[in-house]
C-alpha cells in the first residue's frame, strides 16, 4: 500500500476510534458518570500522521 493508501487508512480508523469514543462518553454519561479524564488517558485516538 503506498502513503496516500495509507494516509486514507489511517484517517478511516481514526476516524472510527473518535466516534467509538464518543459512544463510550454518551453511555458514561447516561450512567451518571461525568469525569471522563481517565477514559480519554486510557482510550485515546490515534494523532493525525
Amino acid at each position: 500500500m503506498h502513503s496516500s493508501g495509507r494516509r486514507a487508512r489511517h484517517d478511516s480508523v481514526r476516524a472510527e476510534a473518535q466516534k467509538n469514543l464518543w459512544y463510550l462518553v454518551v453511555q458514561r454519561e447516561a450512567m451518571g458518570l461525568c469525569n471522563h479524564g481517565d477514559v480519554y488517558a486510557l482510550e485515546r485516538v490515534p494523532p493525525p500522521p
